[in-house]
């Protein structure tokens, strides 16, 4: 069910300044109460998209650049893949393990209570959405569709085919997701790499409840959004994951184009056959870390991943995973919510 205009109070368009201090305002406000938290968290998701036009149309005067590669030798590496200390993480940094292995991790970005509450909300939020009937002012489940609803609808049974939800669908879990990101710095970076204040996906920002038999296919991004995108992924895991549950499989290299997709060997139109994966990896060899809850992963549209899962596995993982993207670049196929 989507929220209605009369379930969620209208707002006149705004200018990006009064649009800021109002997402401003949402969040210091759910933060100091309980009381009317599912209307509030319900109008901050609302207040993120509105806040979009005002901000493209100010960032669109002023193209942003990328950032520098951070000088210096080459980062340390765990299984290939560029690592960067959580005290020292900036937007250049993380660029330079992107450029240098196709990614970047930061270990131990979490504290077990936050990963802890965010695993706990991806539980109800499930729970929540697959309850009939379904309740009209539940925090956990209160899908929004400003546009493109019909788009929404397709990338929600695709969530739910993946053992995921849209992450704007749960709007308190959202809200816990971003104050964390804001706590440990991981906006502070993405607005850094990106060079202007950040939009995220509701098609691809994700609540993931992943078990050993979900399919996996090799892909790139870029293959559905574009590949001449300012983009930046944060993929989260809230598990140990990697050996006992599902983790991710990554090329650690650097790719610069889209690779082919929907040759003899994928699955899909969309995925790479594991050939040419092989092909465009060259001497580099494929990688599944071994990942520890709290641990993030960044990357952009031409890195290489997929879920990474074998038999052997027992145990569920979960994770999230959230596109962010430069609203000057914003890509047309994408519904925006700034952060």
């Amino acid at each position: 069910m989507s929220l209605t205009e009369s379930e969620v109070p209208p707002t006149a368009e705004v200018g990006l300044e009064e649009a800021l201090e109002r997402i401003d305002r949402l969040m210091s406000q759910i933060g100091k109460s309980n009381n009317g938290r599912p209307r509030l968290e319900a109008e901050l998701v609302q207040a993120r998209y509105e806040a979009f036009a005002p901000l493209k149309a100010a960032a669109d005067t002023k193209p942003t650049v990328l950032p520098p590669v951070a000088d210096g030798d080459p980062l340390p590496t765990h299984g290939g893949i560029p690592i960067v200390d959580a005290s020292e993480m900036t937007g250049a940094l993380i660029r330079k393990g992107i450029l240098q292995g196709g990614a970047t991790m930061v270990r131990g970005l979490f504290d077990p209570e936050t990963i802890e509450s965010i695993r706990g909300g991806i539980d109800k939020s499930l729970g929540a959405m697959a309850k009939e009937p379904r309740e009209p002012r539940n925090s956990w489940y209160q899908p929004y569709s400003p546009e493109q609803e019909f788009e929404l609808n397709v990338q929600r049974h695709w969530a739910v085919d993946c053992g995921a939800m849209l992450a704007s669908d749960s709007p308190r879990v959202l809200f816990e997701v971003l104050a964390a990101y804001e706590r440990s710095g991981v906006v502070r970076v993405i607005n850094e790499y990106l060079g202007e204040r950040p939009a995220i996906s509701m098609k691809k920002t994700v609540l993931r409840r992943v078990d050993v038999d979900i399919p996996a296919d090799w892909h790139q991004d870029g293959a559905f959004m574009g590949d001449s995108l300012f983009s930046l992924n944060v993929w989260t895991t809230l598990t140990d994951c990697g050996k006992d549950a599902p983790g991710l499989d990554l090329v650690p290299a650097r790719l610069d184009a889209l690779v082919e997709t929907g040759t003899e060997g994928a699955h899909f139109d969309w995925s790479v056959a594991p050939a040419a994966v092989v092909d465009a990896a060259g001497d580099t060899p494929l990688a599944r870390p071994d990942f520890k809850a709290g641990d993030v992963v960044f990357f952009d549209e031409f890195c290489m991943h997929r879920t990474g899962a074998d038999a052997a596995m027992t145990d569920r993982r979960y994770a999230v995973e959230m596109w962010s993207f430069a609203p000057s670049r914003y890509p047309g196929t994408q519904i925006p919510l700034v952060i």
